[in-house]
């Protein structure tokens, strides 16, 4: 019978080891981008805490469950995000660059919808046109 060179008392020290190490050394970290804003203004409000009480067509984006307690409802909203952004640029040589600042065109997002629930308390029917919240980022071109 052979006995195995590593056994798990000294492999698991070693492994420990290693992974300290290896999270010890430096990494390159980027931006994962902006936040854009909830749907409304009663969302916004909330804090993100909205979905567990979302009624009305608003209740089809967030939480279709919401419709059972929306009875009759018409919605129509817009929203539009408004970003100005900048930054300066340092090459890798240590020269500073021109600023660079963001062009953002105007870009409305709609909702329009509704609910009816035809008298029924065990069902309503809902039906929207919306568009998720986004945003256009036109950054000049490198260089520039």
């Amino acid at each position: 019978m052979r006995r195995c060179f590593l056994s798990v008392s000294r492999f698991l020290p070693l492994a420990l080891g290693f992974a300290l190490a290896a999270s010890l050394i430096p990494q390159h970290a980027s931006a994962g981008g902006f936040y854009l804003t909830d749907r409304g203004v009663q969302a916004m409000a909330q804090g993100g805490a909205f979905v567990a009480g979302a009624t009305g067509a608003e209740a089809l984006w967030y939480n279709p469950a919401g419709l059972g307690g929306s009875n009759r409802s018409l919605r129509f909203e817009g929203m539009a995000t408004f970003l100005n952004a900048s930054f300066t640029r340092i090459d890798d040589g240590g020269t500073t660059r021109p600023t660079a600042t963001l062009k953002q065109p105007f870009l409305p997002i709609p909702l329009l919808g509704g609910t009816e629930n035809f008298g029924s308390k065990s069902w309503t029917l809902g039906a929207a046109l919306y568009a998720p919240n986004s945003q256009t980022y036109n950054w000049p071109r490198q260089g520039a």
